[in-house]
């Protein structure tokens, strides 16, 4: 399968998402797909379409800043809008890792003919330690948000479907909810609150019945409440 990864990296949002996006990027390549990553400077809308018409990717992940009815890039250069797609879109799948572009620019698109749509339909949230600039992969505050918001990645790039992958991302998230849940430390309850905010938001288009029951999600072996609430 063609896959184009989309990772612009200019603010703490783009550089937290776009580093556990970089190891999607490297999964990917190691279960055999072809792929194109445009990181940083490279994720340019002009890159961007360039990359959709050439390489004609079946999967599209798209890391950016948005709106309900636009999605940008690096530096927060506009790349679509609904009613203005700049490529044909028929037959491909996206996931978007971007605030609320699925009240809008998402339906549009299936409306254009792409085959599956996954994104946010609110501001995608999580909580962060600046101090992590360096690694934003090992920051235990951020864990819990983006290791679920990977979640449509894996499924995608293995061949499940949108609807497989949407429900396994709520149940990603609502075992990090589950374990965050009694402890006293007054960030979990913003933590809690703001988990069940992105795993609320979160839609799959076309809809459809949930798929059949028992598709595993395994989370990583369980970090102490210090490690996870402590810089």
């Amino acid at each position: 399968m063609r896959i184009l990864f989309v990772r612009p990296d200019f603010d703490v949002p783009t550089h937290w998402v776009s580093e556990y996006l970089g190891r999607e990027v490297g999964y990917t390549i190691s279960r055999g797909h072809w792929v194109r990553d445009l990181h940083a400077e490279e994720a340019t809308p002009e890159n961007v379409v360039r990359a959709v018409e050439v390489f004609d990717p079946e999967l599209m992940i798209l890391l950016g800043h948005g709106s309900p009815a636009e999605f940008t890039v690096q530096h927060k250069a506009e790349v679509m809008r609904k009613c203005s797609i700049p490529f044909d879109v028929t037959g491909r799948k996206g996931y978007f890792t971007s605030c609320l572009v699925g009240q809008e620019l998402g339906p549009d698109l299936v409306d254009k003919g792409l085959k599956a749509f996954v994104g946010y339909t609110t501001e995608f949230i999580f909580t962060f330690d600046p101090g992590y600039w360096n690694d934003p992969s090992s920051d235990p505050r951020a864990r819990p948000f983006l290791e679920p918001a990977m979640v449509p990645v894996r499924y995608l790039v293995d061949g499940r479907s949108h609807l497989e992958a949407y429900w396994a991302t709520v149940r990603a998230y609502n075992s990090w909810i589950d374990r965050l849940y009694g402890m006293p430390e007054p960030e979990v309850a913003d933590m809690i609150n703001y988990l069940a905010h992105d795993r609320d938001g979160l839609i799959a288009l076309p809809g459809g019945p949930p798929p059949a029951p028992g598709i595993p999600w395994e989370l990583p072996v369980a970090i102490g409440v210090t490690a996870l609430l402590v810089a």
